[in-house]
Parts: C-alpha cells; structure tokens; sequence
C-alpha cells in the first residue's frame, strides 16, 4: 500500500502521511493481531512515517542499513539464520559508489540529505539546518561579475508589531554568489517602497527579485509603473513549498563554498545568527530572501526559472 509521497520534506506533507497511516492505512489490516505492517522507505527527516511510527512505541523493529557503517567497533546485523558482520567505515556495495562517488554525492546532496537518504540517520532541521561555517568570507567586493541581484521579502504586514522587510543584495560572478548588503526594517508599504527605490539607486542591480505575495505584491506593482522599471527587471517569485524545504533545496550550494559573505559587516552577526538558528528562529526574513535569491539562481542554471517577468 502506498502511504503517499514520503519522499517530500516539508512540514506539511510529512504531517499528511503520518495522519494517513494513522487513520486510515492501519485500520486496513484484516486482523489486527497477527496482521503485519512493514514500512520500506529511505529517511529523509526526524519526524517522517519511520521516526513518527518509532517515537509512538507501537511495537516496530528498525532495520537500518547505512551506506557506511558508522558503528563504533562494527556491527552485527542478524536477520533470522543470515548473520553478517561490517566493520566501521566499510561500504555496503562499493563495486557500485566507493569513497569517492559517496563525498560527490555527499556535496551534491548536502549533509542533511545525505545522512538522510544514505545513512538513514536524518538530521535536526530545528537550527543547523545551514552549515554556517561552509560560507565563504571576503575582504572587498568582486570586480569582474555576470550580475547584481536584490532579493525581497516582504512583510505581509507594515508596523512594528509585525515582521521584517529584507532585502539582500547579491553580485553573481563565475567563481559563486556574493552577500553584498543586508537590509532589514519594520515599515509601512509608502517607506517600503521608497526603500526599495533607495537601495536600488546605490547598488545599482540588474534585477530585483520578490515574493510575490502580500506586501509583495503591491510593491511589485508600484514598481512597475515606476521609471525604475525601465532599466531594472522586476520579477514576481512564487514561492514553492514551506520556508524550510525552500532552504533545504540550496543547502547544496551552501556547502560546496558557493557562497560568500563579507568578513565585517555591521549586519552580520544577526544574518549568520538568523541563518544558524534557522527554521527555529523568531523572525526568518533574511533567510528567507536568502533561499530566494539561491534558488532563483540555481533555476536559471537549470530549467529556467519559474517566474513572471513584469
């Protein structure tokens, strides 16, 4: 039987599988006393169908197998009469990915992903989520560089009582993606939009990239009719996936030294605080602009990307 798609990662979708297992698939076995449920599938968070059966007591066996053994001294794995015996740090099929292919992989996937899916043993997504210390520090801005990007995102609200507006400032070159400037203010929408105008005039960008959504929305239309759409591209985002899965798709480029942040900064220690502690944190405005602007950017290195240009 299918539980579902127990391969997404977001809050919402693991939610919907487990509440399907619990109200509906398990009701299904004929007889509930010698009837048996076997769940096959690769880990790819805590809380997914495996971490949610284990945490509830309900009397399942875990049997998992890690690509390499991360077993102190070794394991026994002991399946009725068939015993085998793995040594730490030995390769479950290394004919097929040796060390090699496995830290390709390992960079490709990310190190939440891969201790997931490979290791079977998901890590935290509650802060650590971004490998802080895999960002890349610079002294002086870059010379040579494709483009300069402005990413928004924007309070559904203006007030103090609400959250921030932030606008990260991006220079694109061959070498990777350049935090330039971080801009972060609780504002009324006319103080917003006169921000974005501002900032636009002092970094100069090629594009301005926003959330298309709430306060977002009317920016994006403001600026239209604004003569800085004449010699800036305004693009509309829509976001796809909760905040967390949208990090969670550029952690890769995090961790490979994509991604390079200056070595002072009067932003800093709260952008690198926010993005420590993300999703876990009380306001994730700049790591939100951050997602956005990553996975803009790795679109349009793959598939183009899923935008409206206004």
């Amino acid at each position: 039987i299918d539980a579902g798609d127990v391969t997404q990662t977001s809050g919402a979708h693991i939610k919907k599988c487990n509440e399907y297992f619990d109200t509906k698939l398990y009701m299904r076995l004929r007889n509930k006393k010698t009837g048996r449920i076997i769940v096959i599938m690769q880990r790819l968070h805590q809380n997914d169908l495996v971490g949610h059966l284990l945490a509830k007591e309900l009397g399942f066996e875990l049997c998992a197998i890690p690509v390499i053994e991360q077993a102190k001294g070794g394991k026994l794995y002991s399946f009725g009469d068939f015993k085998y015996f793995r040594k730490e740090g030995e390769i479950l099929f290394e004919e097929r990915e040796d060390n090699k292919e496995l830290d390709i992989l390992k960079r490709t996937l990310g190190v939440n992903a891969f201790a997931g899916q490979y290791q079977q043993r998901p890590s935290p997504k509650g802060g650590g989520m971004v490998k802080i210390d895999c960002l890349i520090k610079f002294k002086t801005n870059p010379e040579n560089y494709l483009a300069i990007v402005q990413s928004w995102d924007c309070a559904a609200k203006g007030g103090v009582a609400n959250d921030y507006s932030v606008c990260t400032t991006w220079i694109q070159t061959i070498k990777g993606h350049y935090l330039v400037n971080v801009f972060r203010k609780k504002m009324e929408f006319p103080e917003l939009k006169n921000t974005c105008i501002n900032l636009a005039e002092k970094y100069d960008p090629d594009t301005i990239i926003i959330e298309d959504a709430s306060n977002g929305q009317a920016l994006i239309q403001e600026l239209k009719a604004d003569i800085i759409s004449n010699t800036i591209a305004i693009l509309a985002i829509k976001p796809k996936g909760d905040k967390e899965a949208r990090m969670g798709q550029v952690t890769p480029l995090i961790e490979s030294g994509k991604v390079f942040i200056p070595e002072r900064a009067p932003w800093l220690i709260d952008y690198l605080t926010e993005l420590e502690g993300f999703p876990k944190v009380e306001h994730d405005d700049q790591a939100d602009s951050t997602s956005q602007y990553l996975n803009w950017i790795k679109s349009r290195e793959s598939n183009g990307p899923m935008i409206s240009e206004l």
